[in-house]
Protein backbone atom coordinates (compact mmCIF):
# COMPACT_ATOMS: atom_id res chain seq x y z
CA UNK A 1 0.00 0.00 0.00
CA UNK A 2 1.80 3.46 -1.34
CA UNK A 3 0.76 6.14 0.99
CA UNK A 4 -0.50 8.41 -1.93
CA UNK A 5 -2.48 5.48 -3.74
CA UNK A 6 -5.95 5.81 -3.66
CA UNK A 7 -6.67 2.58 -5.12
CA UNK A 8 -8.53 0.87 -2.49
CA UNK A 9 -7.16 -3.09 -0.60
CA UNK A 10 -9.53 -4.96 1.49
CA UNK A 11 -8.41 -7.43 3.79
CA UNK A 12 -8.72 -9.41 6.38
CA UNK A 13 -7.61 -9.09 10.26
CA UNK A 14 -8.34 -9.67 13.82
CA UNK A 15 -9.88 -7.10 15.55
CA UNK A 16 -9.81 -7.81 19.34
CA UNK A 17 -12.69 -5.00 20.77
CA UNK A 18 -14.55 -7.26 18.60
CA UNK A 19 -13.02 -10.91 19.46
CA UNK A 20 -14.00 -11.59 15.49
CA UNK A 21 -11.99 -11.16 12.24
CA UNK A 22 -13.43 -8.02 10.08
CA UNK A 23 -12.68 -6.82 6.45
CA UNK A 24 -10.47 -3.99 6.41
CA UNK A 25 -10.58 -1.34 3.72
CA UNK A 26 -7.43 0.84 3.85
CA UNK A 27 -6.37 3.01 0.93
CA UNK A 28 -3.91 6.36 0.57
CA UNK A 29 -4.37 9.89 0.66
CA UNK A 30 -3.26 12.15 -2.37
CA UNK A 31 -2.86 15.41 0.31
CA UNK A 32 -0.84 13.81 2.79
CA UNK A 33 1.67 16.50 4.42
CA UNK A 34 5.52 15.77 4.31
CA UNK A 35 6.94 14.16 6.99
CA UNK A 36 9.47 16.86 9.10
CA UNK A 37 11.82 15.79 11.81
CA UNK A 38 13.93 18.27 14.28
CA UNK A 39 17.33 15.91 14.86
CA UNK A 40 20.49 16.22 16.85
CA UNK A 41 22.74 13.88 18.83
CA UNK A 42 25.72 14.74 21.06
CA UNK A 43 28.61 12.63 21.33
CA UNK A 44 31.94 11.53 23.52
CA UNK A 45 34.89 9.82 22.09
CA UNK A 46 38.02 8.66 24.14
CA UNK A 47 40.84 7.24 22.91
CA UNK A 48 44.66 6.29 24.39
CA UNK A 49 47.92 5.02 22.38
CA UNK A 50 46.95 1.75 23.79
CA UNK A 51 44.38 1.07 21.45
CA UNK A 52 41.71 1.43 23.35
CA UNK A 53 38.57 3.72 22.84
CA UNK A 54 35.12 4.67 24.20
CA UNK A 55 32.86 6.03 22.37
CA UNK A 56 28.80 7.38 23.47
CA UNK A 57 26.36 8.97 21.31
CA UNK A 58 22.92 10.32 22.35
CA UNK A 59 20.48 10.65 19.49
CA UNK A 60 17.00 12.80 19.70
CA UNK A 61 14.35 12.77 16.78
CA UNK A 62 11.53 15.25 16.89
CA UNK A 63 9.15 14.27 13.90
CA UNK A 64 6.14 16.01 12.95
CA UNK A 65 3.29 14.72 10.51
CA UNK A 66 4.77 11.29 10.56
CA UNK A 67 2.12 9.36 8.10
CA UNK A 68 0.89 5.79 9.03
CA UNK A 69 -3.03 4.23 9.04
CA UNK A 70 -6.11 4.94 11.52
CA UNK A 71 -5.33 1.96 13.69
CA UNK A 72 -8.39 -0.51 12.92
CA UNK A 73 -8.10 -1.45 16.62
CA UNK A 74 -8.82 2.38 17.86
CA UNK A 75 -11.56 2.78 15.18
CA UNK A 76 -13.54 -0.76 16.61
CA UNK A 77 -12.51 0.48 20.50
CA UNK A 78 -13.92 3.65 19.98
CA UNK A 79 -17.39 2.41 18.19
CA UNK A 80 -17.92 0.07 21.11
CA UNK A 81 -17.98 2.82 23.54
CA UNK A 82 -21.24 4.22 23.37
CA UNK A 83 -20.16 7.96 24.23
CA UNK A 84 -17.71 8.05 21.30
CA UNK A 85 -19.73 5.67 18.27
CA UNK A 86 -21.07 8.78 16.77
CA UNK A 87 -17.61 9.90 16.01
CA UNK A 88 -15.74 6.62 13.98
CA UNK A 89 -19.29 5.32 13.06
CA UNK A 90 -18.56 6.90 9.48
CA UNK A 91 -15.85 4.56 9.24
CA UNK A 92 -17.84 0.89 10.17
CA UNK A 93 -19.66 -0.36 7.94
CA UNK A 94 -22.66 -2.47 9.13
CA UNK A 95 -24.79 -5.06 7.05
CA UNK A 96 -26.19 -3.78 4.09
CA UNK A 97 -23.12 -1.28 3.40
CA UNK A 98 -24.88 1.07 6.59
CA UNK A 99 -21.95 3.29 8.14
CA UNK A 100 -24.98 4.93 10.40
CA UNK A 101 -23.94 3.20 13.77
CA UNK A 102 -26.91 1.02 14.08
CA UNK A 103 -25.26 -1.93 14.49
CA UNK A 104 -24.09 -3.70 17.27
CA UNK A 105 -20.05 -3.96 17.41
CA UNK A 106 -20.50 -7.81 17.08
CA UNK A 107 -22.09 -7.27 13.29
CA UNK A 108 -19.81 -5.01 11.85
CA UNK A 109 -18.76 -5.89 8.57
CA UNK A 110 -16.16 -3.44 7.36
CA UNK A 111 -13.89 -0.59 8.69
CA UNK A 112 -12.71 1.60 6.87
CA UNK A 113 -9.37 3.25 7.38
CA UNK A 114 -6.69 5.16 5.32
CA UNK A 115 -3.20 6.67 5.73
CA UNK A 116 -2.69 10.06 7.52
CA UNK A 117 -0.54 12.57 9.14
CA UNK A 118 -0.35 11.69 12.86
CA UNK A 119 0.45 14.80 15.46
CA UNK A 120 3.69 14.18 15.92
CA UNK A 121 6.01 11.28 17.66
CA UNK A 122 9.65 11.76 19.84
CA UNK A 123 12.05 9.44 20.03
CA UNK A 124 15.54 9.11 21.90
CA UNK A 125 18.49 7.12 23.10
CA UNK A 126 22.34 6.23 23.37
CA UNK A 127 24.21 4.16 21.11
CA UNK A 128 27.94 3.06 22.81
CA UNK A 129 31.31 1.42 21.69
CA UNK A 130 33.87 0.36 24.11
CA UNK A 131 36.62 -1.55 22.26
CA UNK A 132 40.80 -2.48 22.51
CA UNK A 133 43.82 -4.41 21.51
CA UNK A 134 46.08 -5.97 23.72
CA UNK A 135 49.19 -8.18 23.14
CA UNK A 136 48.73 -11.81 24.47
CA UNK A 137 51.89 -14.19 23.46
CA UNK A 138 52.33 -14.79 20.36
CA UNK A 139 49.11 -12.95 19.80
CA UNK A 140 46.51 -9.72 20.34
CA UNK A 141 43.56 -9.82 21.50
CA UNK A 142 40.78 -7.83 20.11
CA UNK A 143 37.58 -7.32 22.34
CA UNK A 144 34.85 -4.77 21.30
CA UNK A 145 31.30 -4.20 23.17
CA UNK A 146 28.72 -2.32 21.16
CA UNK A 147 25.35 -1.42 22.45
CA UNK A 148 22.18 1.04 21.67
CA UNK A 149 19.62 1.95 24.57
CA UNK A 150 16.24 3.55 23.23
CA UNK A 151 15.29 5.98 25.72
CA UNK A 152 11.83 6.38 24.85
CA UNK A 153 9.37 6.67 21.72
CA UNK A 154 6.52 8.53 22.72
CA UNK A 155 3.57 8.92 20.41
CA UNK A 156 1.20 12.26 20.09
CA UNK A 157 -2.75 11.08 20.74
CA UNK A 158 -4.79 10.83 17.69
CA UNK A 159 -8.25 12.53 17.70
CA UNK A 160 -10.79 11.83 14.90
CA UNK A 161 -14.00 14.48 14.58
CA UNK A 162 -13.35 15.88 17.58
CA UNK A 163 -12.77 12.46 20.05
CA UNK A 164 -9.17 11.05 21.47
CA UNK A 165 -9.63 7.66 19.50
CA UNK A 166 -5.68 6.44 20.51
CA UNK A 167 -4.16 8.17 23.62
CA UNK A 168 -0.69 9.17 24.07
CA UNK A 169 1.34 6.03 24.24
CA UNK A 170 5.31 5.27 25.41
CA UNK A 171 6.29 1.96 22.47
CA UNK A 172 9.73 1.29 23.79
CA UNK A 173 9.70 -2.54 25.23
CA UNK A 174 6.79 -3.17 23.25
CA UNK A 175 5.70 -5.87 20.35
CA UNK A 176 3.83 -2.77 18.71
CA UNK A 177 1.74 -4.98 16.12
CA UNK A 178 -1.34 -2.63 15.92
CA UNK A 179 0.66 0.54 16.81
CA UNK A 180 1.57 1.92 13.10
CA UNK A 181 4.39 4.04 13.33
CA UNK A 182 6.44 2.10 15.75
CA UNK A 183 8.34 -1.12 15.05
CA UNK A 184 9.08 -3.73 17.80
CA UNK A 185 10.79 -1.52 20.39
CA UNK A 186 13.21 -4.30 22.62
CA UNK A 187 14.87 -1.47 24.75
CA UNK A 188 18.49 -2.71 24.99
CA UNK A 189 20.46 -4.30 21.83
CA UNK A 190 24.30 -5.56 22.74
CA UNK A 191 26.85 -7.25 20.18
CA UNK A 192 30.25 -8.14 21.52
CA UNK A 193 33.04 -9.85 19.86
CA UNK A 194 35.87 -11.01 21.33
CA UNK A 195 38.80 -11.90 18.91
CA UNK A 196 42.33 -13.87 19.04
CA UNK A 197 44.77 -13.18 16.42
CA UNK A 198 48.13 -14.94 15.75
CA UNK A 199 50.35 -15.90 12.81
CA UNK A 200 48.27 -16.67 10.02
CA UNK A 201 45.19 -17.66 12.30
CA UNK A 202 41.85 -15.91 13.78
CA UNK A 203 39.64 -17.03 16.38
CA UNK A 204 36.17 -14.98 16.44
CA UNK A 205 33.06 -15.18 18.90
CA UNK A 206 30.39 -12.67 18.66
CA UNK A 207 27.43 -12.66 21.27
CA UNK A 208 24.11 -11.05 20.06
CA UNK A 209 21.80 -9.80 22.68
CA UNK A 210 18.28 -8.75 22.39
CA UNK A 211 16.66 -7.98 25.96
CA UNK A 212 13.15 -8.84 26.83
CA UNK A 213 10.15 -6.66 25.84
CA UNK A 214 6.12 -7.19 25.81
CA UNK A 215 3.24 -7.92 23.39
CA UNK A 216 0.93 -5.21 24.98
CA UNK A 217 -1.48 -5.99 21.62
CA UNK A 218 -2.45 -9.89 22.94
CA UNK A 219 -5.96 -10.69 23.08
CA UNK A 220 -5.20 -14.10 24.87
CA UNK A 221 -2.86 -13.50 27.95
CA UNK A 222 -1.89 -16.94 29.23
CA UNK A 223 -1.65 -20.15 27.19
CA UNK A 224 -3.20 -23.22 27.40
CA UNK A 225 -1.01 -24.62 30.35
CA UNK A 226 -0.90 -21.08 32.06
CA UNK A 227 2.22 -19.72 30.56
CA UNK A 228 2.34 -16.02 30.35
CA UNK A 229 1.91 -14.65 26.48
CA UNK A 230 2.26 -11.01 27.33
CA UNK A 231 6.37 -11.41 28.10
CA UNK A 232 8.55 -11.49 25.32
CA UNK A 233 11.98 -13.46 26.41
CA UNK A 234 15.43 -12.06 26.15
CA UNK A 235 17.46 -13.56 23.23
CA UNK A 236 21.19 -14.72 23.10
CA UNK A 237 22.79 -16.00 20.45
CA UNK A 238 26.38 -16.77 19.84
CA UNK A 239 28.70 -17.09 16.54
CA UNK A 240 32.04 -18.39 16.05
CA UNK A 241 34.41 -17.91 13.55
CA UNK A 242 37.80 -19.29 12.62
CA UNK A 243 40.13 -17.88 9.83
CA UNK A 244 43.28 -19.04 8.31
CA UNK A 245 45.06 -16.69 5.75
CA UNK A 246 47.28 -19.95 4.31
CA UNK A 247 50.82 -18.46 3.30
CA UNK A 248 52.03 -17.30 -0.01
CA UNK A 249 48.17 -18.19 -1.81
CA UNK A 250 46.33 -14.99 -1.24
CA UNK A 251 43.38 -17.68 0.20
CA UNK A 252 41.55 -17.06 3.28
CA UNK A 253 39.85 -19.93 4.53
CA UNK A 254 36.45 -19.24 7.17
CA UNK A 255 34.50 -21.59 8.85
CA UNK A 256 31.87 -19.99 10.35
CA UNK A 257 29.38 -21.51 12.93
CA UNK A 258 26.44 -19.86 13.61
CA UNK A 259 23.69 -19.61 16.83
CA UNK A 260 26.13 -22.33 18.35
CA UNK A 261 23.65 -22.99 21.33
CA UNK A 262 20.60 -23.62 19.01
CA UNK A 263 18.59 -20.74 20.22
CA UNK A 264 15.44 -20.72 19.26
CA UNK A 265 13.38 -17.21 19.21
CA UNK A 266 11.39 -16.46 22.01
CA UNK A 267 7.79 -17.54 21.41
CA UNK A 268 4.83 -14.62 20.37
CA UNK A 269 1.55 -15.26 20.21
CA UNK A 270 0.97 -13.97 17.05
CA UNK A 271 0.41 -15.89 13.20
CA UNK A 272 4.14 -17.03 12.88
CA UNK A 273 5.08 -17.74 16.49
CA UNK A 274 7.88 -15.43 16.86
CA UNK A 275 8.63 -11.80 16.20
CA UNK A 276 10.08 -12.01 12.51
CA UNK A 277 11.08 -8.35 12.58
CA UNK A 278 13.30 -8.52 15.71
CA UNK A 279 14.39 -12.11 15.77
CA UNK A 280 16.07 -14.49 13.53
CA UNK A 281 14.61 -17.87 13.15
CA UNK A 282 17.53 -19.69 12.08
CA UNK A 283 19.06 -22.49 14.23
CA UNK A 284 22.39 -23.95 14.46
CA UNK A 285 24.37 -23.20 10.82
CA UNK A 286 27.92 -23.89 9.70
CA UNK A 287 29.57 -22.10 6.20
CA UNK A 288 32.89 -22.92 5.45
CA UNK A 289 33.69 -19.72 3.22
CA UNK A 290 37.28 -19.45 0.77
CA UNK A 291 38.47 -16.28 -0.58
CA UNK A 292 40.65 -15.12 -2.67
CA UNK A 293 42.54 -11.89 -2.42
CA UNK A 294 44.47 -10.24 -6.24
CA UNK A 295 47.97 -8.66 -5.58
Amino acid sequence: MDDLNTDVVIYTDYVGPTGAWKAIENRGVEDLEPEEALTYNLGVIIENDTGFEVTVDYWNFDFNNPIGVIPHSALAAAYVDQSTRAAVQDRIYCPGNRNDGSCAPGDMERIRINHINWPGLKTSGIDWHIGGRHVVGNGAIDAHLDGSYTLDYTIEPLMHNGVEIVAENEAVGFLNLTNPLAPPLPPLRLNATVAYHWSNYSAIARGHYISSYENGDYWFDTGPSGEDWTQIDPFLTVDMNFQWRIPDTGVVATLSLFNLADAAPPYVNQELAFDALTHDPKGRRIKLGLTYLFR
